[in-house]
């Protein structure tokens, strides 16, 4: 998994926080931070299980995560890789949230 941290006042207005930017590969699974708000498709087929209801999206996509019911764990369809945006509201987003995301983690397998 690569990770690039991302500045929120470099979204061009968008009322969306980016948290990170992120890479999957086809055997690796994200979960997504609590503070998560939405999740943006840049390149690849990403598979989403948002409690118990598997999403897919494609290029461009974008899902907003309205309830947190759960874990949300995401994994890239095929074998290119899946560049994903993690979105937060602008007032979720925290100092400490760079910290957090350099010791996440990605878990090998699928999300089945």
């Amino acid at each position: 998994m690569s990770l690039a941290t991302a500045d929120a006042s470099k979204t061009g207005g968008d009322p969306a926080g980016l948290i990170v930017r992120l890479m999957l590969r086809h055997d690796e699974v994200f979960r997504l931070p609590a503070v998560s708000r939405g999740i943006q498709v840049v390149s690849g087929l990403a598979w989403l299980t948002v409690a118990g209801e598997n999403i897919f999206l494609g290029n461009g996509q974008r899902l907003w995560l309205v309830t947190a019911k759960g874990p949300a764990l995401v994994s890239a369809l095929g074998q290119t890789p899946l560049i994903l945006e993690v979105l937060s509201d602008s007032a979720s987003a925290s100092p400490g949230m760079e910290s957090m995301l350099k010791n996440l983690v990605p878990t090998q397998g699928c999300v089945c």
